[in-house]
């Protein structure tokens, strides 16, 4: 299990053997907030088999407007969840996989999110060496 705080949100990454959420929790309380499957194994989608989650390497961050973003899945996509609800709110498919933390900066006025897609290592995706950058909406 991996732990790291964000101001009141403590964030936490777990594991089972069968699948893989993304859970955050309350710093005060350690109530969960909310908890989803992260990744997906679209071979199993196209049979008709629920969202399990990927086995994943990478971290998280969250925005002060209230966005979760979290690379870091076997099926290489780049997602921004609700702080609030863990609802995803978009997804990039990415050209290997953001086995990375994101990170995000302003720039004249205008907030990016930038993720390393390298891919391959443990997960033996394809490799890559990109760095993916994002501008986020004026407003949400």
């Amino acid at each position: 299990m991996q732990m790291r705080k964000h101001g009141e949100i403590e964030e936490i990454q777990s594991s089972t053997e069968k699948t893989e959420r993304y859970r955050l929790a309350a710093k005060r309380s350690g109530e969960f907030l909310w908890q989803v499957p992260l990744g997906e194994f679209w071979e199993l989608t196209a049979r008709g088999i629920p969202q399990t989650g990927t086995p994943n390497f990478g971290g998280s961050i969250v925005t002060a407007g209230g966005l979760v973003f979290i690379g870091g899945t076997k099926d290489e996509m780049f997602r921004a969840f609700d702080k609030a609800t863990g609802k995803v709110l978009w997804q990039a498919q990415l050209p290997a996989g953001g086995y990375a933390t994101p990170s995000t900066y302003m720039a004249n006025g205008k907030q990016y999110v930038v993720i390393a897609a390298g891919g391959a290592g443990k997960l033996g995706t394809k490799a890559g060496d990109w760095f993916v950058c994002f501008a986020l909406p004026n407003e949400r």
